[in-house]
């Protein structure tokens, strides 16, 4: 059985400088404020529960990272990755190429998987729990679970892959919280002058 640490990330192959904004909305309800991430030239907004931890800058090709604060071994993660503009929705081959990658080079079983709306489009969406072996100090192994839930979007010509690792006796306390996440991200679209960026708050 492969040797691994507690998380093993599946990262794409792009990477981008992700940014944070304030950024002037128009909706029903009037003019409001809010934060806009950029990374390449796609714009999104994304709400997280308070009390985790948020990290723009995190190493390989991931885009953002969130972390409670209460424990370091549940992560939420986000990648996106540019795809041909032809590609508009989830087809059956991409899916096919996903859930290869998914379980290519570990022991990872998937438990259960299902199309649903995220983002205003359909998401693949795939949890299942992985067996790896954790070395101890006294040159033992110990086997230990880690379950994770996946998302997988495609929007303005971009995969956008969100995803949450966690101890498998963890999953149940934070699994409503990847759950939630998927409702509150969106797209940004860039259409006049009144939806400029007004204030740069800070920059990988």
């Amino acid at each position: 059985m492969k040797k691994a640490f507690f998380y093993i990330l599946i990262i794409s192959a792009f990477s981008f400088a992700t940014s944070v904004t304030v950024k002037k909305v128009f909706g029903d309800g009037g003019m409001y404020v809010t934060r806009v991430y950029k990374t390449g030239n796609f714009s999104f907004g994304w709400k997280i529960p308070p009390h985790w931890t948020e990290n723009i800058s995190p190493t390989g090709n991931l885009t953002l990272v969130y972390m409670p604060l209460e424990t370091n071994v549940v992560s939420l993660f986000l990648t996106v990755s540019p795809v041909s503009l032809a590609e508009t929705k989830m087809e059956s081959w991409r899916v096919n190429d996903l859930r290869s990658k998914l379980i290519k080079n570990r022991f990872f079983n998937i438990t259960d998987e299902t199309f649903s709306p995220v983002d205003d489009t359909k998401a693949w969406l795939v949890s299942g729990i992985e067996t790896v072996e954790v070395p101890q100090t006294n040159d033992t192994i110990v086997l230990r679970k880690i379950f994770e839930k996946h998302s997988y979007h495609i929007n303005q010509g971009y995969l956008i892959h969100i995803y949450f690792k966690s101890p498998f006796e963890l999953a149940n306390k934070y699994s409503k919280i990847f759950n939630n996440s998927l409702w509150c991200f969106y797209t940004v679209k860039e259409e006049n002058e009144k939806d400029k960026y007004l204030i740069r708050i800070s920059e990988k």
